[in-house]
This record gives structure tokens, C-alpha cells and sequence, in this order.
């Protein structure tokens, strides 16, 4: 829980594929109860880290934020939005793996989007 602390007051010198590995880490490890501000704290980074990540990147944040029920935090809307454009701005590059995360992490955020408006 400490390392999630100092690690997400540092998150604006991550790269976005360590900020990546770092949002799945505290998604696949559950810590979101015990750290309920970390997508709050970690917002404005993870939007940056959306606009240059790699694919593989941008699949494990949507993942993450996707997993913790990050549709329900403060932040919900705006990370959804980053995490759909670059989505749409790397859909040559997704390999099937990561456009499958992608498109689950979606629907799970919202359903109402379809995932035909996400990959057209």
C-alpha cells in the first residue's frame, strides 16, 4: 500500500508503459478499496500516458481502469474519453489481444457506447 502511495505521487515521471504496468498492478492486486483516491490522484497522468502510449500500453490502462470500476470514480468520464480517442488513434496497431481489452474495458465503462462506435 505504500509503494502504491509514493508510486502514484510520482506518476507524472512514469512513462506510459510504466504507468501502465503500475494502474494494472493496483487493479489485479485489488488496492483500489484500500487506495480509493488512486485514480483521482493518478488522472492527469494516465490521460497523458493515453495520448503517447504504445498499444499494448493503452489496452493494460483500459484494462486497469476498466477492472477497478473506474466508471464510477470522480474522474470516470475524462479518462474514458482519453482512453477511446487514442484507442481510435492506434486501432491499426491493436493486435487482437489488445483490441479485445480495449473493447471489453468500453462496454464495461459504458454500455451505451457500442463496441462498433469504438473500433469504427
Amino acid at each position: 500500500l505504500e509503494l502504491t502511495r509514493c508510486a502514484s505521487a510520482k506518476t507524472e515521471a512514469l512513462t506510459s508503459s510504466d504507468l501502465a504496468k503500475l494502474c494494472w498492478a493496483v487493479s489485479k492486486l485489488d488496492l483500489t478499496n484500500e487506495f480509493p483516491d488512486f485514480w483521482q490522484t493518478t488522472e492527469d497522468a494516465v490521460i497523458g500516458a493515453a495520448s503517447t502510449a504504445q498499444s499494448v500500453d493503452l489496452s493494460m490502462l483500459a484494462w486497469a481502469f476498466a477492472s477497478a470500476g473506474g466508471a464510477e470514480s470522480k474522474s470516470g468520464r475524462r479518462l474514458r474519453e482519453a482512453l477511446g480517442r487514442n484507442a481510435l488513434r492506434l486501432v491499426e496497431e491493436l493486435t487482437p489481444q489488445c483490441l479485445s481489452n480495449i473493447c471489453w474495458a468500453m462496454a464495461r465503462l459504458d454500455p451505451v457506447v457500442s463496441t462498433a462506435e469504438i473500433v469504427h
